[in-house]
Formats: structure tokens, C-alpha cells, sequence
């Protein structure tokens, strides 16, 4: 596996964060954009993601190499603290795929969610399509509790989006 850091978004991510964002591939993957995003929309999320979990709901960090390269990114959404849940999304830069950034990244927000959050539970969806983040999340720890059948619209065809859960267990 690459070594990996994750960090703070920077305003320099913003051209980065635009290409992915713009990348229609991205959406047929079930990104939940569905739509070009303008550069002042993509300086507002970062700028946005340095606020409070607790006030935002929601948690956007970078995926860097041993360099400080931002490969990818991964997010908290959907944060509820009252009832300890939150959503997780992760996007590795196609030329750094298969390298095991995905992985280091879901692994230390599930880390963070439920040490430093104090988290019960985590829940990732894709569309059944996406076999490459179904073995991600397996290989992670979350299980597969569902689908929402036909769910999101791509076109003319409608997919099904399946529902991962991680549940923090901890030993007694």
C-alpha cells in the first residue's frame, strides 16, 4: 500500500476539486452530482469545510500521498449527533486507484468517526453498478444491510442503490 495522510482541504485543492466535480464519469458512478459545478460553487465547499462538524453537519477532508499530493478526498455527511450516525463518501483520483488510498482513508474516518466522534454507526450507499466501492466497503469492515431498488436515474435507466453499514462493536 502507498503511504497516505489525510489533511484539511486548501484553497489550492480548488482546481483539483473542480476536475473531479466536472467529470461526468464521477456522476455516472452515483456522486449524487448531476450537474456542471462552477468554480465559485467548488471555493464555497472548501471554504465551507473548515467549519464545525457540530454546526455543518457534515466534514470534507483531503486523501494525500507521502508527498502531500492530494489524490483523492472523503467525507462525513448526513452527521447526526444526537443519534450517532453519519454518512461516509470517498473519491480516489483515477491514476492513483488501486494503490490502497481508499482503503487508508475509509479505515481512519471510521477511526476518527467512532474515537474521536464517538460514532455508533457509519453507512455508505453506491449504485449496484460500482462493484469497485462495494469490495472497498466489504474490505473495510461494513456490511451490506440493503438496497434501495431503483433509486437513482442515470439517463433513461434506473439503478439500484445499495446500503452499507458499519456498526462500532466495541469489546467488553
Amino acid at each position: 500500500m502507498a503511504e497516505a495522510q489525510i489533511r484539511a482541504m486548501e484553497p489550492s485543492d480548488v482546481d483539483l476539486i473542480f476536475h473531479w466535480e466536472n467529470d461526468p464519469q464521477q456522476w455516472k458512478d452515483g456522486s449524487g452530482n448531476c450537474r456542471p459545478m462552477s468554480k465559485t460553487d467548488i471555493q464555497r465547499f472548501v471554504d465551507n469545510s473548515t467549519l464545525d462538524i457540530y454546526q455543518e453537519r457534515q466534514m470534507r477532508l483531503m486523501i494525500s500521498d507521502a508527498e502531500g499530493i492530494a489524490v483523492g478526498c472523503i467525507d462525513l455527511f448526513d452527521f447526526d449527533p444526537f443519534s450517532l450516525h453519519a454518512s461516509i463518501g470517498v473519491l480516489v483520483d483515477e491514476k492513483y486507484r488501486q494503490q490502497g488510498y481508499a482503503a487508508f482513508a475509509v479505515g481512519w474516518i471510521v477511526d476518527y468517526s467512532f474515537e474521536v466522534l464517538g460514532l455508533k454507526s457509519l453507512c455508505a450507499t453506491m449504485l449496484s453498478t460500482n462493484i469497485v466501492s462495494k469490495h472497498l466497503f466489504e474490505k473495510c469492515g461494513f456490511e451490506y444491510v440493503g438496497k434501495r431498488r431503483q433509486w437513482y436515474r442515470i439517463g433513461d435507466t434506473m439503478y439500484d442503490e445499495l446500503i452499507y453499514q458499519y456498526v462500532n462493536s466495541p469489546t467488553k
